[in-house]
């Protein structure tokens, strides 16, 4: 049995965005790699679920940008193609995934999941 070997949490400065994820540990085992993991200027952050089978090509195609990466998750990689690429990112994805991404400069969640609906993990409650 293996069960999850990590957890975090990351609440909004104004308290009104919660991000929190349990996490077993596959591709990158550092704690850098924890989620929610917050892009480097903070203005990110992101929870996912699942597994990004062309992470290593996209990742190879933003460094050839000029994007540095600290960790050698799917994660990240999720969270530099947002950046580039905004909810477009999506058609560039291969996996089976569920992320939710908090802008916290524009206030918005992005919320995407792979095309067949294999991973879940959003509740949302009622406001």
């Amino acid at each position: 049995f293996r069960g999850p070997d990590g957890a975090g949490e990351l609440v909004s400065p104004d308290g009104r965005v919660g991000l929190g994820h349990r996490r077993l540990s596959i591709i990158d085992l550092r704690a850098i790699a924890d989620q929610p993991m917050v892009h480097d200027d903070g203005r990110l952050a992101i929870v996912f679920n699942g597994e990004i089978y062309n992470y290593k090509a996209l990742k190879a195609e933003l460094e050839a940008q000029g994007r540095t990466f600290r960790t050698e998750s799917d994660t990240e990689v999720l969270l530099q193609l947002y950046d580039r690429d905004g909810a477009e990112m999506t058609r560039h994805l291969r996996g089976m995934y569920a992320f939710g991404i908090w802008g916290a400069r524009n206030q918005q969640l992005f919320l995407a999941r792979d095309r067949f609906g294999i991973r879940w993990m959003i509740n949302v409650p009622n406001s």
